[in-house]
């Protein structure tokens, strides 16, 4: 047993350097590991916290007057009476013409925002409520249609209950916004099937 002490304290006095390395070397790998996996629980959750903070909607409700008699029909404020919901805000979708993967949301008032599906600022602020031509755009629709801060937005808006439509065309009226912001909401990453995320956020005023 003394010789093997004795064998083992001259390896550590001759090789007392590589023995450090190799500790170092351990140490740091372990440290990325670590690292690694505390990213990887973040990553694991963070929509999920996005969704909190940002006050994502569980359901979508959407008002279809002519749909038929093969669907439900419920009154907002019958909506609004039920015991499983705890805030209901309400605004409307405007489909567009050119280009066909845009698509305006128009808040009835300031709960959506607020109260309700909040959006992340990017960069620029939030339109003024009041402001017809303000509006701000999902980064996605900010990267596909090359829209910054302070530039206008033209697109052709497709006009709803005229007699155009009626008779079976798409009548459209151009209009244009100017983009006072960049933002991230919920509803907004794709992948995604439709127009959900190249998403115009117009005023309760327009």
């Amino acid at each position: 047993m003394a010789a093997v002490r004795l064998r083992l304290g001259a390896e550590l006095r001759t090789r007392w350097k590589a023995w450090l390395a190799l500790g170092v070397l351990v140490g740091l790998f372990a440290g990325a590991v670590i690292a690694a996996a505390a990213g990887a629980r973040r990553t694991e959750t963070a929509d999920t916290r996005f969704l909190a903070v940002e006050r994502a909607p569980d359901i979508l409700v959407f008002s279809r007057p002519t749909a038929g008699p093969a669907f439900a029909t419920i009154a907002e404020a019958d909506l609004a009476r039920l015991p499983e919901v705890a805030e209901l805000a309400s605004g409307k979708t405007i489909g567009v013409a050119h280009p066909p993967e845009v698509n305006i949301i128009a808040p009835a008032d300031t709960k959506v925002g607020s109260t309700v599906l909040r959006r992340k600022m990017l960069a620029g602020r939030e339109p003024r409520p009041d402001s017809v031509d303000e509006a701000t755009v999902s980064f996605v629709l900010a990267n596909a249609q090359h829209v910054k801060v302070g530039d206008t937005l033209r697109l052709d808006v497709l006009v709803a209950g005229s007699d155009q439509e009626q008779a079976g065309t798409n009548p459209t009226k151009p209009y244009s916004f100017k983009i006072v912001g960049i933002d991230a909401a919920p509803m907004e990453f794709p992948p995604q099937e439709g127009t959900g995320v190249q998403a115009l956020w117009a005023t309760p005023a327009f």
